[in-house]
């Protein structure tokens, strides 16, 4: 099954790739004369071509600009050409160049294409095979360009799973994160709530060399500073009241792979500094226990506040910040990626038809827009319960309009939000009590899975135990 949603997710991202993809064919005609831009012009006065030329003077080719073809007009075979032909290849060493030659000369044309060029064309051709050539030639550069990219997708898809996304922000991201995962330094995941910290940070322990070893998740902001020790170390039996049988803390369950410390920013204190020491030390001791152990971890952390600022105002430990800072590594918010909207939406949608044994549903072109235009405060997670709801919700197989939540949807002053910033909600008029709207939820929940617990539990994001002792509360059972 996960093996099937792998390859399904690389084929829309291939089928979206190819769909929105636009090239642009922009042509450098270069050469000595100015009368060589105008042959060269005559030659390539093909609809969907911009041609910028620098012939005889007229500017200078821009260096480094990879432009989609270098065409250089070779009017004669005098003295010095092959090195007025290198010095133009050499400032845009990255585009394809093609040379168009007055002179048909076998000799000329060995080493034209022997110094890098795609092809090498006499001027006395009909325009109409010149052009077709070119035109080849582009067809090469663009469908190279696109396996490459592909191969790329579908590269960052094998390691990211789970992660789904074509966009420049994320491809970023997946490449810093690729480095990361070959060094085994202690990375910072930054982020706004729901943009997928731990599956990055998964991603890095799966990808490293550490991967055979566990990964421990540690939610820091419920830990307290009484049961930290007992927690983060661990005891021995009779160490304290109550400890009846040993406990391996956190950290000796992470020995030999990598520990997730989530939510760092959130971490009393006081535990800041017991997790300096032993970040210091690379040692633990349970309570209780005389001997040391000697650790052999990864530092994984993650966190949706900014805590350069929080050092500086002096609510979290600066030295334990830069034993955490080795490897930042930023995720970008949904609204800074919208092109990943429609695909992720998709595969959503596509994924809870399956789980929920519904009807294939695809979204309309009105409810993409919706999705595609809102700001997604609670980002990735936000967008999947959405989805999840009009799955279940949904009576017709195009969901053609979609109730999102009373918040602003303009991207103006979205694209400016910090991850601490504040969602503005409209006050209700009317106040709920939480345990009557969570008794409301549940029994709707309930009602619509026909009165499936599994379902309704994975609906929730309830535990099977708890959703029962809830419905028994209420009398349901």
């Amino acid at each position: 099954m996960i093996y099937t949603a792998r390859i399904g997710i690389i084929h829309d991202i291939i089928i979206s790739e190819f769909q929105q993809q636009v090239y642009m064919k922009t042509i450098i005609a270069a050469g000595d004369n100015l009368s060589d831009c105008a042959k060269l012009n005559n030659i390539i006065n093909i609809e969907g071509h911009s041609v910028i030329s620098f012939c005889g003077g007229n500017g200078e080719i821009p260096a480094g600009k990879n432009h989609s073809l270098l065409l250089y007009y070779l009017s004669d075979l005098s003295e010095g050409w092959k090195e007025k032909l290198n010095s133009v290849k050499n400032i845009s060493i990255a585009t394809p160049m093609i040379v168009i030659s007055e002179t048909d000369s076998s000799e000329a044309a060995v080493f034209v294409m022997k110094n890098g060029a795609v092809d090498f064309i006499f001027a006395g051709l009909p325009d109409d095979e010149i052009k077709s050539r070119i035109e080849e030639s582009f067809d090469k550069k663009n469908l190279i360009s696109r396996v490459e990219e592909i191969h790329e997708l579908i590269h960052y898809t094998e390691i990211f799973k789970g992660i789904i996304g074509r966009s420049s922000a994320l491809r970023n991201v997946f490449s810093r994160v690729e480095k990361a995962m070959k060094r085994d330094v202690s990375v910072l995941i930054l982020g706004e709530s729901g943009t997928g910290k731990e599956l990055f940070a998964r991603a890095i322990h799966e990808g490293s060399g550490r991967s055979g070893g566990p990964f421990v998740t540690v939610n820091c902001a419920a830990i307290t500073p009484d049961l930290a020790e007992s927690l983060l170390f661990g005891h021995v039996k009779g160490s304290f009241t109550g400890s009846v049988s040993q406990h391996r803390g956190y950290f000796s369950q992470a020995n030999g792979g990598s520990i997730f410390l989530d939510e760092i920013g959130d971490m009393n204190r006081e535990v800041q500094g017991m997790v300096l020491r032993v970040l210091e030390d690379r040692k633990v001791r349970p309570l209780g226990a005389l001997q040391e152990e000697t650790l052999n971890i990864r530092i994984i952390s993650a966190t949706n506040r900014n805590l350069r600022k929080l050092a500086e105002e002096g609510n979290f430990r600066e030295d334990l910040y830069y034993r955490l800072d080795e490897f930042p590594v930023t995720l970008p918010p949904l609204r800074e990626r919208r092109e990943d909207i429609p695909l992720m939406a998709d595969h959503f949608l596509k994924e809870f038809c399956m789980f929920y044994e519904i009807e294939p549903m695809k979204f309309g072109e009105n409810s993409m827009e919706q999705l595609k235009n809102y700001s997604w405060p609670g980002n990735v997670r936000e967008l999947k319960n959405i989805v999840r709801r009009e799955a279940v919700e949904s009576i017709d197989t195009v969901i053609e309009s979609i109730s999102l939540p009373d918040i602003k949807a303009s991207t103006e002053n979205a694209e400016h939000k910090t991850p601490t910033a504040e969602v503005q909600i409209k006050e209700p008029a009317e106040i709920i009590p939480l345990a009557l709207l969570e008794e409301m939820e549940i029994k709707k929940a309930f009602r619509i899975t026909g009165g499936n617990a599994d379902q309704t539990a994975f609906l929730l994001g309830l535990s099977r135990a708890t959703l029962y002792r809830k419905l028994k509360s209420y009398g349901m059972l």
